[in-house]
């Protein structure tokens, strides 16, 4: 699929803002980039999970169960379908 390698070679640039949208004031905010978060890593570039990872792990912290609860999943997307 051509449009699948677009996707992984312009991936990258989608990760810096998302990263520091993941700390904003709104936890539905917060839940979006983290599933976005998510979808840009699993159908994106692999090799960016080193620098996402801080970022999500840090939200296992969240004081909104809601975000603690998408991080959980996400992670476990990334471990269950991470090829």
């Amino acid at each position: 699929m051509k449009s699948k390698g677009v996707f992984q070679m312009s991936s990258d640039r989608l990760l810096t803002p998302l990263c520091s949208s993941i700390t904003h004031q709104q936890f539905r905010v917060r839940c979006a980039v983290i599933e976005c978060l998510g979808d840009v890593i699993l159908f994106g570039n692999h090799k960016s999970i080193g620098d996402v990872l801080p970022h999500i792990t840090q939200r296992l912290f969240d004081p909104s169960p809601n975000v603690r609860k998408l991080a959980i999943a996400v992670s476990a997307n990334w471990l269950m379908n991470y090829v």
